[in-house]
């Protein structure tokens, strides 16, 4: 998520142009960059990615490595670090493993009442 600014302060009078990077770090802005996992080979915790996978996280290392990243949160599950690996190597930042970031498995078997065993896991946390 970004916020662009379009030259306007907050009583809607012109301010000249100014690079949205200016006016964000002026502002003390940040940026989050939210990142779904590349190709695996699953879904299980200890999922490898594929060779596209991998190709797609080279990918993304390309565009992210120029954007002044400063930490990283990852996913403990495998397929969510090795899409961010390359990323924290070509950047230097480690990876921060967040437990918190890991699926929540309604069932091993197909519920027809998906939708309200899914509900009912935001109303009691502790399912």
């Amino acid at each position: 998520m970004s916020v662009v600014h379009k030259g306007y302060s907050e009583s809607g009078s012109y301010k000249g142009l100014k690079s949205n990077i200016a006016y964000k770090e002026e502002r003390g802005m940040k940026n989050i960059y939210v990142v779904r996992h590349c190709m695996a080979e699953g879904q299980a915790s200890d999922a490898q990615l594929t060779a596209i996978g991998v190709e797609q996280a080279e990918k993304l290392t390309e565009i992210l490595a120029d954007k002044d990243i400063d930490y990283i949160i990852s996913s403990p599950y495998e397929r969510a670090y090795r899409t961010i690996k390359p990323l924290s190597d070509k950047i230097a930042v480690e990876i921060a493993l967040e437990e918190r970031l890991t699926e929540r498995v309604l069932s091993a078997k197909n519920q027809p009442d998906w939708c309200d065993m899914l509900r009912q896991t935001y109303d009691d946390l502790d399912i």
